[in-house]
């Protein structure tokens, strides 16, 4: 966020482009500036598009006022938020579905918080899931929605790529959306005023 002032935000993309020494597939805003309008910044975005550099444009942490005015802007295809069963999303979800922007949960798995929810276990286990399968499964069971966990370890992203089959019952459904409880985990003090869903 700190580069996307007028004059400083093409070196960025300039920059980025270079270590990458190549063009790149998406081009997204990380998070929005406090203090700066979104416009400029997504024109000089939309620039790197028209001159072959970049494939796709997104953003990340736009609460639903913010992508609005993005949207009129420039093509964005994906809205990157904090997501996961503990931090509704639906404002933003319905936002993104009303505009055809993929919504990519990021923090899908609360920062491992979820492993320890005694709800969420019960409930993982009786389906013969992990926690992780389960919240993934959930989460992709929302139109639009694409998760990103992270995990180093070979066999947590095989078990995580195999939620993506997982066919959720409507009682597993409800039960995870009953956990919900606004728990925001990456807020820092420059972040947007979020929607309360």
């Amino acid at each position: 966020w700190e580069d996307l002032a007028p004059g400083r935000i093409d070196r960025a993309i300039g920059e980025s482009l270079e270590r990458l020494d190549s063009y790149a597939d998406l081009l997204l805003i990380h998070w929005p500036h406090p203090d700066l309008p979104v416009e400029p910044m997504l024109e000089a975005m939309t620039s790197a598009v028209e001159r072959g550099l970049v494939k796709h444009l997104g953003v990340s942490n736009f609460p639903v006022a913010l992508l609005d005015r993005a949207i009129a802007v420039a093509p964005i295809v994906c809205n990157q938020v904090e997501y996961h069963p503990y931090l509704s999303q639906t404002a933003v979800w319905n936002a993104c579905r009303r505009h055809g922007v993929a919504l990519t949960a990021y923090c899908p798995l609360a920062q491992g918080q979820i492993a320890d929810d005694p709800a969420l276990v019960e409930l993982a286990t009786s389906l013969e899931l992990t926690p992780a399968q389960l919240t993934l499964a959930w989460l992709l069971d929302h139109e639009g929605v694409v998760a990103i966990p992270k995990s180093t370890h070979a066999g947590r992203q095989r078990d995580n790529l195999r939620a993506a089959s997982v066919a959720l019952p409507a009682h597993a459904k409800a039960t995870m959306d009953g956990l919900a409880r606004d728990l925001r985990l990456c807020d820092p003090g420059f972040g947007p005023e979020w929607d309360r869903s």
